[in-house]
């Protein structure tokens, strides 16, 4: 079963509930401005920090590291891990001194250098593989580094029983999270075709999840009109 979410902001039909909600949800990202958020729109960071709270995650795999890797794993349960696997060298020694309790990046080379595009399972394949060797199960696994199909074709696998898979930039067509091999899914969905907007797959259903997800995805979006009006003034 496939739910779809196509272009959630319009000021229409939000409602006074939806606007006081918004401006709860402003709290996180106006004070995060400082200390550096992931690199997404308030809607996706919003959507991202409801499914941790309402999933509850204690295994979490991260293909691509990111400011997402400090800010994520802290809405935790206490005693969770989160994995990272990161392909670049220099933004890996980057990140590694930051890394807070329970997270770490492992740095897995390129087989192959240059990459082609997003990367091909040729020049990446110790990277796609990698977390294959674990001997894990993951209740969240996030898709937002290099090689992302070849990711997705292997998530499914290393998904434990109820857990989530995301995909970023889940906008770009040539994205196929299909390839997971999940039987349901949400999609929220944007204006952008290039960059933004998540996939959510699972082997056990999302419904539970999409009241909250959707909520979150809206108060996002009105977080974005607002900061977008305050840089007009």
């Amino acid at each position: 079963m496939i739910m779809s979410v196509e272009r959630f902001g319009a000021a229409s039909g939000l409602g006074v509930a939806l606007r006081t909600l918004a401006l709860g949800a402003l709290r996180m990202p106006l004070e995060a401005l400082g200390r550096g958020l992931p690199y997404m729109r308030p809607r996706e960071i919003a959507a991202l920090e409801a499914l941790i709270k309402l999933l509850r995650p204690r295994t979490c795999l991260e293909w691509g590291s990111g400011l997402s890797t400090l800010h994520f794993p802290a809405l935790l349960p206490s005693g969770s891990s989160w994995t990272a696997v990161e392909h670049d060298e220099l933004w890996w020694a980057e990140l590694a001194p930051r890394l807070p309790r329970g997270v770490r990046v492992e740095l897995v080379r390129p087989n192959r250098t240059p990459l082609t595009g997003d990367g091909t399972l040729e020049e990446l394949r110790d990277y796609v593989l990698f977390p294959t060797t674990l001997g894990l199960r993951f209740e969240l696994i996030l898709v937002d580094g290099r090689a992302r199909n070849e990711c997705l074709a292997r998530a499914g696998a290393l998904l434990a029983p109820g857990g989530v898979l995301v995909l970023h930039d889940a906008n770009r067509s040539w994205y196929r999270p299909e390839l997971s091999g999940l039987a349901h899914s949400l999609r929220l969905s944007d204006e952008r075709g290039l960059e933004g907007g998540l996939w959510l797959g699972s082997d056990a259903g999302i419904e539970g999840l999409k009241e909250g997800l959707l909520r979150a995805w809206r108060a996002g979006a009105i977080v974005e009109r607002v900061l977008g009006a305050a840089r007009l003034l």
